[in-house]
């Protein structure tokens, strides 16, 4: 997902100031407060079993965020 996309989802969930949040630590604000767990590029992420995560193919690269 494009940063733009981030930062427009983030801003319709009322979070502040996307604009200067980098990319993965604002995917994980928005896990948050969507009520989810914060695991965007976590280490364990290649075993993540939630196939269905709209974040999964951004979060599964070799680099994420």
């Amino acid at each position: 997902m494009l940063v733009t996309e981030v930062r427009t989802r983030a801003k319709t969930l009322g979070i502040k100031q996307a604009n200067k949040i980098r990319k993965a630590d604002l995917i994980r604000t928005i896990q948050r407060t969507e009520g989810h767990s914060d695991c965007f590029g976590a280490p364990w992420r290649l075993e993540c079993a939630e196939l269905d995560c709209c974040w999964r193919e951004d979060c599964q690269t070799s680099s994420p965020g």
